[in-house]
């Protein structure tokens, strides 16, 4: 059997889900997986929509996985699949969030599959050639007309037991930025803002024998890669210090064992789980880059928020972060929570200039089904988007505009309070950039005259533009490589 997985809308990180669920599918028996995830700014044909269309010729059994926001592009390429005559599989947050209503809605989907799939899905693609899923835990699917929802899913307890990502499968050159790296799941803090229908909050870890196992597969199978993104590992973890005892232990184990690796948490670590010795060790490990999600700078809806922080926690932890001498410290916010007002919001502002972030990230708040957000404006706001159960493409994380208003805090007033926020973002951003190491670093990558250019480009940008986080990186022209068909 022909196994395609696709991810609709692909970007320069890796979907690690569908690796994990590749190497499942391999370890089950079925070898003949094609990874496809769809990104045409990529300038490869393996991440283009004819390339998926071409895997279709072949009849295969399609697993598509979805983001809410995202679903309607999976719908789009579920209907292409079956009117090609393939079997289609749906998973993924918007699939459990939506259950039963896709197979009411949608005829060219056959099965909807809800939380965690990688201990179940060798029995899947099994029981599709019967079109029989009975017993299968958190399978919803069709027998004789009749819609059936087996029992529910359970979370992985043991992450130990899962094989390794197919990281084979993709097409490296297509990529940018560090490995992709995933070490546990859940998070237990019950941030309202927070989409948990596959991960939950019941925090669950590799242990760190396992961790360490991964990262020397990873120097020792794909060396040239590994070597590409400079040694670099990113951890996508939703809170990597959660048990400050087993990370202490994975860096230990990094610096007993020579790895000599570099790290980065773009996401993953929790301002209350820190100390001074922690970062000293994360540090030594290899630890160049950690943010915090801190989320708001306000004590009133950081109370509402129940992230379980204090603005002093957040100081505390940058202090600790810095004093250790880790290179790039970011701390992430959201403009528009529960509570928040213009006048929250540029207190906020304050707090974010009063810490010594070297990036800081910012996003207008946004509301999805399925958290307890979404129930709060549905009831005390107003949502600035249509939505028909399904499309919610319009409700799109970063940087795409007011979401959702409320009474105290209208649409004009965060749209002040954002680009006020903006300021402040790009001139932490443009400080921490212009530091003497990292424009050394950006004049020794340049390798041709059309390089030269695209610093330039890049240069004219950086003074230029309003928004910084808002523009998408572009490959420099040495990276491009000729579309391949």
């Amino acid at each position: 059997m022909k196994i395609v997985l696709l991810d609709p809308v692909g970007s320069g990180i890796p979907h690690l889900g569908l690796l994990f669920l590749s190497a499942a599918l391999k370890q089950a028996g079925f070898k003949d997986t094609t990874f496809c995830s769809i990104d045409t700014a990529s300038n490869s044909f393996e991440r283009s929509e004819e390339f998926f269309l071409k895997q279709l010729e072949e009849k295969p059994l399609v697993l598509i996985t979805a983001t809410v926001p995202i679903w309607v592009d999976a719908v789009k390429y579920a209907k292409i699949a079956k009117e090609k005559g393939c079997f289609v599989i749906v998973g993924g947050p918007a699939p459990t969030t939506f259950g039963k209503k896709i197979l009411e809605k949608y005829s060219f989907i056959d099965v909807v599959v809800k939380g965690e799939g990688e201990l179940i899905i060798g029995d899947i693609a099994k029981a599709t050639t019967k079109n029989d899923f009975t017993g299968i835990r958190g399978v919803i699917w069709k027998k004789d007309g009749t819609i059936i929802e087996n029992e529910e899913n359970t979370l992985i307890r043991d992450l130990d037991s899962l094989p390794f990502p197919d990281y084979a499968a993709l097409d490296f050159k297509s990529y940018h930025g560090p490995f992709a790296f995933c070490t546990s799941r859940g998070c237990p803090y019950g941030c309202e803002f927070c989409f948990k229908p596959i991960h939950g909050r019941m925090f669950r870890s590799m242990s760190p024998e396992r961790v360490l196992e991964q990262m020397k597969w990873i120097i020792k199978t794909f060396p040239a890669e590994f070597e590409k993104v400079n040694r670099t590992i990113g951890f996508s973890d939703d809170i990597f210090n959660f048990d400050m005892e087993r990370a202490e232990k994975i860096a230990k184990m990094i610096i007993d064992q020579k790895l000599n690796i570099k790290m980065v948490s773009v996401n993953g670590f929790h301002v209350r789980h820190t100390n001074e010795a922690f970062f000293r060790l994360m540090k030594k490990a290899g630890f160049v880059e950690i943010w915090f999600g801190i989320d708001a700078g306000s004590e009133v809806v950081l109370k509402n928020l129940r992230k379980g922080i204090t603005l002093d926690m957040v100081r505390q932890a940058v202090k600790r972060a810095k004093k250790a001498g880790i290179l790039t410290i970011g701390g992430h916010f959201i403009i528009g929570l529960r509570g928040d007002t213009l006048e929250h919001s540029r207190a906020a502002i304050a707090f974010i200039k009063s810490i010594p972030f070297d990036e800081v990230g910012l996003t207008h708040a946004n509301v999805l089904p399925g958290t307890e957000l979404w129930d709060y404006v549905k009831e005390h706001g107003t949502l600035l988007h249509e939505t028909d159960g399904f499309d919610f493409s319009a409700f799109w994380q970063l940087n795409h505009g007011v979401i959702f208003e409320t009474s105290d805090f209208p649409k004009a007033d965060r749209i002040i309070a954002y680009e006020e926020a903006t300021k402040v973002m790009n001139y932490i951003r443009r400080r921490h950039i212009m530091k003497p190491g990292r424009v050394i670093k950006l004049i020794k990558d340049i390798h041709s005259p059309r390089d030269i250019i695209w610093v330039i480009g890049r240069a004219f940008t950086f003074i230029t533009s309003k928004d910084l986080r808002a523009r998408k990186r572009k490959p420099r022209p040495s990276e491009i490589k000729k579309v391949r068909k």
